[in-house]
C-alpha cells in the first residue's frame, strides 16, 4: 500500500531526526540540510518532467505547546522559518542553501523553548513528484520518464549503498486540483483512437494506475479532462486497499 511504502522509505531514510527533540532545543541542521539540497538541487535532468515537493511537519506530542517556527544558526546568521496552523513549516526551499555546521532551534512563540526531559514534537514528513506539464496531454513516454526521475532522488536521499532498499515510484496518481474539485475524466489514447489503458484503482479522490501495466498497454498517450493533479507516487497493492477501504466502510455504518 502507499503507506506502508511511504513508512518504509522514512525509516530507512532517517529522516525523522527532528522527533528527537526532548533534553535539547537545538539540533545539528547537517541531516535536514542534505534532505533539502537532493528536493531543491536536484540534477536538472532529474527536474525536467516532475517538480519535487518536500513538506516537513512539526505536531506537539501531548499537552506541550505548539512549535511556531525553526530558527537556523549560523555564527552570526539567523534565520526563522515560520510554522503555519496545520504544523507545516514555510519556506523549506531555503534549507536548501544553509551551511550543514550550522543549527535548527525550535521556538515557541517566536523563542527558543524550554528543554525538556521527554520528546515534545513529532515530525511527519511527505515527499510529492507532481509532473510540470498541465496541458491535459501526456505521453506515456513523459510519465515513464517522470516516475524514473523521482526514484532516482529518492536513492539519493539513502545512506551509502542503501539506496536499492529504497521502494520506488511505480505508480501515477490523477486526484482533482482542488480537494473538493470535480474528479478529473481519464482518456487513454492510441494516436487519435481511445483505447484499453492499465486497470484504475481509485482511492477517495484519487485515481491510480501502475506504470507497469501503462507500458503493457497500447496505449501512447493520457488525456485528462478538467483540473487535475498529476503525481508521480509509491508502488500500491490493489487488493490490500480494497480490503482498508472495505474496512472504512464497514465502520461507518
Amino acid at each position: 500500500m502507499l503507506r506502508t511504502s511511504f513508512a518504509f522509505a522514512v525509516v530507512l531514510l532517517g529522516v525523522s531526526p527532528l522527533s528527537a527533540w526532548a533534553e535539547t532545543n537545538c539540533l545539528a541542521a547537517k541531516d535536514l540540510v542534505n534532505l533539502v539540497q537532493s528536493f531543491y538541487q536536484a540534477d536538472a535532468g532529474h527536474v525536467d518532467t516532475i517538480k519535487p515537493e518536500f513538506n516537513l511537519q512539526l505536531k506537539p506530542i501531548g499537552d506541550n505547546p505548539a512549535p511556531t517556527g525553526l530558527r537556523y544558526i549560523y555564527k552570526n546568521q539567523k534565520i526563522d522559518l515560520l510554522i503555519d496552523e496545520k504544523g507545516n513549516i514555510q519556506g523549506m526551499e531555503k534549507a536548501s542553501s544553509f551551511n550543514k555546521d550550522g543549527e535548527l532551534c525550535k521556538l515557541v512563540n517566536g523563542e527558543i523553548g524550554e528543554k525538556s526531559e521527554e520528546p515534545t514534537v513529532q515530525a511527519n514528513m511527505s515527499f510529492s513528484f507532481p509532473y510540470l506539464n498541465k496541458s491535459g496531454s501526456h505521453s506515456v513516454d513523459e510519465l515513464v520518464e517522470g516516475a524514473k526521475d523521482g526514484s532516482k532522488i529518492m536513492n539519493s536521499l539513502a545512506p551509502g549503498g542503501l539506496g536499492f532498499m529504497v521502494p520506488g515510484l511505480k505508480a501515477i496518481s490523477v486526484s482533482p486540483a482542488e480537494k473538493d474539485g470535480d474528479m478529473p475524466v481519464l482518456r487513454f489514447m492510441e494516436g487519435e483512437a481511445l483505447t484499453r489503458g492499465p486497470e484504475i484503482t481509485q482511492v477517495k479522490n484519487n485515481q491510480l494506475f501502475k506504470v507497469k501495466d501503462l507500458k503493457k498497454s497500447r496505449a501512447d498517450r493520457l488525456d485528462v479532462s478538467g483540473s487535475y493533479r498529476l503525481v508521480a507516487t509509491f508502488d500500491f497493492d490493489p487488493e490490500e486497499i480494497s480490503k482498508e477501504e472495505g474496512k472504512v466502510a464497514g465502520s461507518a455504518k
